[in-house]
């Protein structure tokens, strides 16, 4: 593996994070080190990676400048992990209060082999409550040469007793220059032939994560060709495949289509924090797509491709900056919230941004929470009535079609189905009189107006 091989030894080394490197490495010169460290940031960024320097650092048996020589044998323990001294724990999948008595007790007793006890806790803010306040008062007392360094990807999870007992540093998102540079190092020193617009695509598409760079690179390092076209036809079958569904059906209004593709998601396990995250980089980078026009390529890190399919999308920049700052005022990431913040976005795509009237758009007034609500009626009435269909054998091509087409609703509550093909537009036809009295019976809504389009989309 490429990253292990490559992994930075000295403080030096590390890329991109030189503000932070550089007073650490001057503590361990002035012998001034601090109890306990709080890194924070990105994944990838080198926060465990600093910890592990730190490790050898002061347990260093021939140091130079605050660097760790790397050969010498508390050195080498550290690195290889058999110091019994330096102790790292996954705070993800060691997070009960039984797995801190066990770090506290340890500190009972002196060091065994080294100078510095190290404790590095990665992933801190997974902890529970009942295993931080166990740790509470070790962390504002702890044992004579004894560091603590805890990293974490949510640094706002924590409680503030935890963050006012630490020297805190922030770890940033490394450049594309820096990730490019050692990509260029490591494919020298590996003889991986690799073009450099093969290595700024790599760069670029790791959003400012080090260690996800190297990855992709030891992943197409075995391509029969390492060229542009093949790494970016890699990286395109990328997880932006959900963002760019998800995000054509909030700007298409097609809001049954986002809730079933959030449901999707939710039968995959995925994680709805680091998904709606990732999705609000997203419309930032549909945004840039709009304003930057030709230049786009400069300020988002994706595939060419991508940025093509970005451009491509039919919507306003008004539209995506009120989506924007609809998705940042949600305060719990989690999938109810996902779908709220969906049904309302799908609610006012096409609507001017700061109140201003464009052509074309309908500024007819309405309530959006009794908007939301009659969609999740109608969408209700779609699934009852599909149930209905397909239980009755003269029906069930009407039931099969209609589960396939995809519905839009507006504020005017007009309900466009849209069949794949002109066969299937034809069997909704022949049932709309059924879809009509289904949707109000169902719903309870009796003021719809169902239209059948045809299979390119047009009503």
């Amino acid at each position: 593996m490429l990253y292990n091989e490559f992994r930075p030894k000295r403080f030096s080394d590390i890329v991109g994070q030189g503000h932070i490197t550089e007073i650490i490495r001057n503590q361990v010169v002035k012998k001034n080190v601090s109890h306990a460290y709080l890194f924070s940031g990105t994944r990838g960024t080198g926060k465990t990676t600093t910890a592990k320097v730190l490790a050898k650092a002061v347990n260093c048996l021939n140091p130079k400048d605050g660097e760790p020589c790397g050969t010498c044998e508390m050195c080498k323990k550290i690195e290889d992990g058999n110091c019994i001294d330096v102790i790292e724990m996954d705070a993800a999948s060691k997070r009960r209060i039984e797995d801190m008595r066990n770090i506290i007790s340890s500190l009972n007793y002196p060091t065994t082999e080294a100078k510095f006890r190290v404790i590095i806790l990665d992933e801190v803010h997974m902890l529970t409550q009942e295993a931080v306040n166990a740790f509470l008062k070790t962390l504002e007392e702890p044992p004579q040469n004894t560091i603590f360094i805890l990293a974490t990807t949510d640094p706002q999870k924590l409680p503030a007793t935890i963050l006012s007992r630490c020297q805190r540093f922030n770890f940033r998102r490394v450049s594309i220059e820096d990730i490019y540079k050692r990509l260029k190092y490591i494919s020298e020193k590996s003889s991986i032939k690799v073009d450099d617009k093969s290595l700024v695509l790599i760069s670029k598409v790791s959003d400012g994560g080090m260690r996800d760079a190297v990855s992709i690179l030891d992943q197409v390092k075995d391509l029969n060709n390492v060229s542009y076209k093949e790494v970016s036809e890699l990286l395109g079958v990328s997880g932006n495949e959900n963002m760019f569904k998800l995000s054509s059906y909030i700007f298409q209004r097609n809001i049954p289509a986002s809730l079933e593709l959030i449901n999707y998601l939710d039968n995959q396990g995925i994680d709805f924090n680091v998904f709606i995250k990732d999705f609000m980089r997203f419309l930032r980078h549909i945004l840039m797509s709009k304003v930057m026009g030709s230049e786009a390529n400069s300020v988002i890190p994706m595939t060419d491709t991508d940025i093509t399919r970005l451009s491509n999308l039919k919507v306003t920049k008004g539209e995506v900056i009120n989506t924007i700052e609809l998705f940042q005022k949600i305060d719990s990431k989690d999938r109810t919230s996902l779908e709220l913040a969906v049904i309302k976005a799908g609610s006012f795509v096409g609507k001017p941004a700061e109140g201003k009237s464009n052509k074309g758009v309908e500024n007819t007034n309405y309530n959006e929470v009794d908007f939301e609500e009659k969609v999740k009626k109608i969408t209700f009435a779609k699934k009852q009535m599909v149930e209905n269909f397909k239980k009755l054998p003269q029906y069930k091509a009407l039931g099969d079609t209609f589960e396939k087409s995809k519905m839009f609703i507006n504020k005017v509550m007009e309900i466009k189905i849209v069949p794949a093909t002109l066969k299937e537009k034809n069997i909704l036809e022949e049932g709309y009189t059924w879809l009509e009295k289904g949707y109000k019976q169902f719903s309870g809504i009796s003021d719809l107006k169902i239209i059948i389009c045809d299979n390119g989309g047009k009503c």
